[in-house]
């Protein structure tokens, strides 16, 4: 039985040589475009932008790039401009601007989309609609120990301390969803919950 058995003997890596190929998630970019369209967050977000590169296409990217990479809203950028993703989405090349102000838009009317999407999502699994408590704060943290806690964003305009931001979050009833709560690194702009 051992006999069919063969180890490893040595590393293949060294055989790698690198080519100009781009990855593209189409796993992701498929599960993303099949739950907008079921949660009907084109209906959510589609309406918070009339006029250049449609929002929805943008914030679809940027999920895609997010549940990908997680980095910056730069690289997203960037990573959305290729002309796969552009293609995918039918939508032109665009500065990383304008994906900036995509994410300003969204935070500027981020109760009314919570609401929606609470709404949609309770829906389609077949819950009655009900109320969210969502309560974000950031407190100053002065010692040392906190992975978390990083410099951050001050409204006050001292940004010379470590932060870290909480959250909570409460269904009210007839949905008995249990409550949440998170704990995140300093801020370093007005989150998007």
């Amino acid at each position: 039985m051992t006999e069919f058995v063969q180890k490893q003997s040595k590393l293949r890596t060294t055989q790698l040589t690198s080519n100009d190929n781009k990855s593209f998630s189409i796993g992701t970019t498929l599960m993303v475009d099949d739950w907008y369209e079921r949660l009907r967050l084109n209906d959510i977000i589609g309406r918070h932008k009339s006029k250049g590169i449609a929002l929805d296409a943008l914030v679809r990217g940027m999920l895609v790039d997010q549940l990908g990479d997680n980095f910056s809203v730069l690289q997203a950028s960037e990573w959305m401009n290729r002309k796969e993703i552009l293609e995918h989405y039918g939508i032109r090349a665009f500065n990383s601007k304008t994906l900036y102000r995509a994410v300003e838009t969204l935070g500027r009317n981020r109760e009314r989309i919570i609401r929606e999407l609470q709404d949609n999502v309770l829906e389609l699994l077949g819950r009655p609609k009900t109320d969210v408590l969502l309560d974000w704060t950031s407190i100053v943290y002065y010692g040392d120990m906190a992975k978390l806690a990083k410099y951050g964003y001050s409204r006050d305009h001292h940004p010379g301390e470590r932060q870290l931001t909480l959250g909570a979050a409460e269904l009210h009833r007839p949905t008995t969803f249990p409550s949440v709560s998170r704990s995140r690194q300093g801020t370093s702009t007005t989150r998007l919950t």
